[in-house]
């Protein structure tokens, strides 16, 4: 990870000063809540978990017209794909 503790692969604003992060440590990824004065972790995964790529992850910054047809998906989806797969790991 060319020397870096860990990588922010996407941010999503989902109101004033509050943001949803998917952040990449090692082979683990962390989404995140990010307010004013605080940080809330929402889910622990690994990529197995996650069942996406950092590259599918990332791809959805892309414009329309570079990105692949088909199967791509909103940061919203995948946020909620994961959150599905979180769920489910829970019971």
């Amino acid at each position: 990870m060319s020397g870096h503790s860990f990588q922010v692969l996407d941010t999503i604003r989902i109101a004033n000063n509050k943001y949803v992060q998917i952040l990449k440590l090692g082979d683990v990824y962390l989404v995140i809540a990010v307010g004013k004065d605080e940080v809330t972790m929402l889910a622990k995964l690994t990529e197995d978990e996650i069942g996406l790529t950092e590259e599918q992850i990332t791809d959805y910054r892309k414009p329309k017209t570079a990105r692949m047809t088909g199967t791509q998906e909103s940061f919203q989806e995948t946020l909620e794909k994961i959150r599905e797969r979180f769920s489910k790991k829970q019971d």
